[in-house]
């Protein structure tokens, strides 16, 4: 895992290194934002309109150019190419969720189909209360703990790699899957929230 860890940390400095270097940032055309077309931000809305929505560039955490996908969903991409288009991708996908009257809430569909889902990570943004809801496990619909199980409902709460279940390994994923958050002792109220970031990658065969 660790050397895992170390080859996708790699991978994202080349591709902020080519961010940075190569693409025409400002410039209008083909693989670039006319400089009109980036919100500089810290928060990312929680949902945007395929083919109209600017991009996002974000000055807090998860830092990154944000574009809007096909299904309505902000995500920041960085592409190796290879030939006749041709490509493999590192990509994040990000969803907010409010609490409801149920047993679980979920980011519905968030893990594409044909993903090589390489974790999640996730941040309380207001509390979750509900009498003897005392905490919340975080899975993808199959394992109820795989991302995270005894998460705390309060503010501020977040998780990394440390909380997710030891035997989690990057997962193929060949139909959409969803982040359900369940809960511990008592079901959600309508109060709360969560943001969910996903990390993982894709592949795109060539053209011809």
């Amino acid at each position: 895992m660790k050397n895992l860890r170390q080859q996708i940390l790699a991978l994202i400095a080349v591709i902020l290194v080519y961010a940075v270097m190569v693409i025409p940032w400002g410039t209008p055309g083909v693989g670039a934002f006319a400089g009109s077309d980036i919100v500089r931000a810290s928060t990312l809305p929680a949902s945007c309109t395929p083919g109209r929505a600017p991009a996002y560039l974000l000055t807090a955490s998860p830092y990154g150019l944000y574009t809007c996908s096909a299904t309505g969903i902000m995500v920041s991409a960085g592409n190796i190419g290879g030939v006749n288009g041709s490509s493999i991708q590192l990509l994040t996908a990000t969803a907010t969720i409010n609490g409801a009257a149920a047993a679980t809430i979920s980011a519905t569909n968030l893990i594409p189909a044909g993903s090589l889902l390489m974790g999640v990570t996730v941040r309380v943004l207001t509390t979750f209360s509900n009498t003897s809801l005392t905490s919340q496990t975080i899975g993808d619909g199959t394992t109820a703990d795989l991302f995270g199980t005894g998460i705390a409902l309060t503010a501020g709460t977040t998780t990394t790699y440390a909380n997710q279940k030891t035997t989690f390994t990057p997962k193929i994923y060949q139909s959409a899957a969803s982040v359900v958050f369940t809960g511990t002792g008592a079901s959600y109220a309508a109060n709360g929230s969560v943001e969910v970031v996903i990390y993982y990658y894709a592949l795109t065969a060539p053209t011809s």
